[in-house]
């Protein structure tokens, strides 16, 4: 009851709450007593043991922060909003990736590099310990599920370019001419998907609930001559007085981590069908999808909400030379398409989407 081993916690936070008592001495900016863990977005490997402890320990007190910066009534607390960030980021910070989406598609992506990833930690330990704003780390480095949504955007914006498309008989069709289709992000974090939709040719709006994400996706957008293709803006998935962005397709990955988003995503799916917008949904089979899944039930009766339709896979390694075993990861990462369309005809796993990371950069969180 004293000690919880820390890789145990990062396995077990994600999937239920709990309590455990951390010793002072242990957790950086920590008094030792109670700390409730909430739900932290993990990446698969977040259990392994190759994690250092401090970061450990400060991914738990994050995650013990995402929880309360949720109120009683399951919107984000007022205030609780994003620390401010420099103007300009810090070239010795920033790190090219690149994904191989499809073949002859290639994206650039950049992540905050791993000395970057321990700082923001430290930094959300730090609001957390002093009431400040809300700082989440997570979206400055490239999740599986992000992989397989820029697969699956590809998809559509191929056909929708050359043909467009048309929904009958509750799918998605080609149609009878070709045109731009504007993209939403929501969520986008360093914009695999937007990057990868641009690059195709579609207007994009990536947005995110934080300013950092954002502009790391605008530096890659710049680096790779996409500024005319990819705008960016604030927005929250989880304040309903704000309506969603028009689009032609509206595209997330990895949103459904915490039940509160997860039901806040079931209300923008449902938002974007009502419209007429095409939706796709990348995820890991995340436990409180089910939520997803029950809300959107109930807004959009008899939709064919089904992510097994579609599936991907998500391949991270390093680049150059032989890549041992035991630093590449593979994830199976499932789509919902509503209506079904290009997507589910297309993503398969045999096609992997393959991220190759420079030797010595890791995903730290």
């Amino acid at each position: 009851q004293q000690f919880l081993h820390v890789p145990s916690a990062m396995a077990f936070c994600r999937f239920a709450p709990m309590t455990c008592r951390v010793p002072a001495a242990q957790g950086p900016s920590l008094a030792a007593g109670p700390l409730r863990l909430g739900y932290a977005p993990l990446h698969p490997r977040a259990s392994n043991a190759h994690r250092q402890p401090s970061t450990a320990w400060a991914l738990a007190a994050v995650a013990a922060g995402a929880a309360t910066a949720v109120a009683s009534d399951g919107k984000r607390q007022a205030g609780k909003r994003d620390a401010p960030v420099p103007s300009k980021l810090d070239l010795a910070d920033l790190v090219e990736v690149r994904a191989k989406v499809v073949p002859g598609l290639t994206v650039l992506v950049i992540e905050a590099s791993g000395d970057w990833q321990e700082r923001l930690v430290e930094q959300a330990c730090e609001a957390l310990d002093t009431g400040g704003a809300d700082v989440d780390p997570y979206g400055v480095v490239l999740w599986p599920a992000a992989q397989v949504l820029a697969q699956a955007a590809a998809a559509y914006v191929a056909v929708a370019l050359q043909t467009g498309l048309e929904e009958r008989g509750g799918r998605l069709v080609p149609g009878s001419g070709g045109g731009v289709p504007k993209v939403l992000e929501l969520g986008a974090g360093c914009g695999l998907a937007s990057l990868a939709a641009a690059r195709l040719g579609a207007e994009v709006l990536a947005t995110d609930f934080r300013r950092l994400p954002l502009e790391l996706l605008e530096e890659a957008a710049r680096r790779q001559g996409l500024e005319s293709r990819v705008r960016t803006a604030l927005f929250d998935v989880c304040d309903e007085s704000a309506a969603l962005p028009e689009a032609d397709l509206v595209i997330a990955s990895d949103l459904v981590y915490e039940k509160v988003t997860a039901v806040a995503m079931a209300k923008r799916v449902a938002e974007a069908r009502r419209r007429g917008s095409a939706v796709l949904i990348a995820d890991i089979g995340r436990p409180n999808r089910r939520f997803f899944l029950e809300e959107l039930e109930r807004l959009l009766p008899g939709a064919e909400a089904d992510f097994s339709k579609c599936s991907g896979l998500a391949v991270q390694r390093s680049a150059g030379g032989a890549v041992p075993k035991s630093e590449t990861t593979k994830v199976r990462v499932e789509v919902l398409e509503l209506p079904p369309g290009p997507a589910t005809a297309t993503v398969k796993p045999e096609s992997p989407c393959v991220l190759l990371r420079p030797p010595g950069h890791k995903h730290v969180l």
